[in-house]
């Protein structure tokens, strides 16, 4: 490896001290766990005390725009598939903006027999037509390796759910120009910055755009207001999350990505061959600044309980139970539901236990550790439906009071 752990990120001074900036900041990160970290063992009283301060550093952290009166979002059209139709609209989240979204609603979905929703956030590379199995519009958000099995939109209509279906931002419909050969990625980053510049970030600015359509999609007589999921794979994870800790109108939430620590991996990868990209895969649209401060996804995940949780491509061993014990210390330990890559599914296959090395990891590794098969990364139907039909339709999930 060019670089190493043991040659550039840990001190060679006798006062243990570390000149070069980028090593110095890791091991500070070392030293300092986030202030809100899941805690150990807990009791049912310092879950819920633990949970409300989650929440609340959440809602700062994010930092979304206010939220401004606007019009109503518009009907631009509708078309019938098998099963259910498709509903285009527009809404207009502040006094500029105008954001396309997807509704694909199911044909038993009426005023007398309102249905769930699912509101869903795609991978980095996809759109919302993409997600819905609709024609392209454009070049943008359209690279993918595993084309049907990333359709969630429309599994979810089939299956008696409405799917709300978002772009991502800076992408398809919401790019600077949708024919953009590298599908909307340099719009995306200049977008970030901008964002970045202005105290605003990714996540945030996501976050205020859905709820703004939330409340919408709650007065519809044709949906069950009280049966509201949120959806996300891979990148959407992180809106997903954080929708699930700024508001309970999120009934159930589906976490399509391993669990991760995206502090955990920053400071644990240490060996490569360059440092082009600093940042690799942790590009700047999945930062919210000032958040591995106090908490990781994982942590969020946690606070998520007593919710029905499905996690789809599990983790690694220590992340996963620190989530068990919260649900657990609420008494909710069928709420969530685990499952792995196929790769790992066999317990002997997951050999890595314990605590996640604090440094000296490759990427390859790191993935190793995570129990993380990551070529095969893609949205999971069958788990995340299984969660979502037990807590629409089951009894076990749902509210008897």
């Amino acid at each position: 490896m060019k670089y190493s752990y043991e040659t550039h990120y840990r001190s060679n001074r006798p006062d243990g001290r570390i000149t070069a900036s980028h090593a110095a900041l890791m091991e500070l990160m070392r030293r300092n766990p986030p202030i809100l970290t899941t805690p150990k063992d807990p009791t049912t009283e310092q879950v819920l005390e633990w949970q409300s301060h989650v929440r609340k550093k959440a809602v700062e952290v994010l930092n979304m725009p206010p939220f401004t009166k606007q019009p109503a979002p518009v009907l631009l059209s509708q078309e019938q598939r098998q099963g259910y139709r498709v509903e285009r609209w527009e809404f207009y989240p502040d006094d500029v903006s105008a954001v396309p979204v997807l509704m694909l609603v199911p044909d038993s979905a009426s005023t007398e027999a309102p249905v769930p929703a699912v509101f869903c956030f795609t991978g980095s590379n996809h759109n919302k037509e993409f997600i819905a199995d609709e024609p392209p519009i454009g070049l943008a958000g359209q690279i993918d390796r595993y084309p049907e099995r990333n359709r969630m939109g429309r599994y979810y209509a089939e299956n008696g759910m409405i799917a709300v279906c978002f772009d991502p931002l800076g992408i398809s419909e919401l790019s600077l120009d949708t024919e953009d050969p590298n599908k909307g990625w340099h719009s995306r980053t200049a977008f970030t910055h901008g964002l970045l510049m202005e105290g605003c970030n990714y996540v945030g600015y996501s976050a205020r755009n859905a709820l703004c359509f939330l409340d919408f999609v709650k007065s519809l007589s044709y949906v069950d207001s009280s049966r509201i999921a949120v959806s996300g794979h891979s990148l959407g994870t992180e809106l997903a999350i954080f929708l699930a800790m700024v508001t309970d109108d999120f009934s159930a939430i589906v976490f399509n990505d391993m669990c991760s620590s995206l502090r955990g991996r920053y400071i644990s990868t240490t060996e490569h061959e360059d440092l082009a990209d600093p940042a690799r895969e942790a590009k700047n649209f999945h930062l919210v600044p000032g958040m591995t401060r106090y908490f990781d996804l994982k942590d969020l995940c946690a606070a998520a309980a007593p919710r029905p949780l499905a996690m789809n491509e599990g983790g690694p061993d220590e992340y996963l139970e620190d989530i068990r014990r919260v649900y657990a210390a609420l008494g909710a330990e069928d709420r969530l539901q685990i499952t792995h890559y196929p790769k790992y599914r066999d317990p002997d296959s997951r050999v890595y236990h314990g605590d996640m090395p604090l440094y000296g990891l490759s990427d390859e590794e790191f993935y190793q550790y995570s129990n993380t098969d990551a070529p095969d990364h893609s949205f999971r139907k069958e788990p995340s439906l299984a969660l979502l039909k037990k807590a629409f339709w089951g009894n076990s999930f749902r509210k008897t009071e």
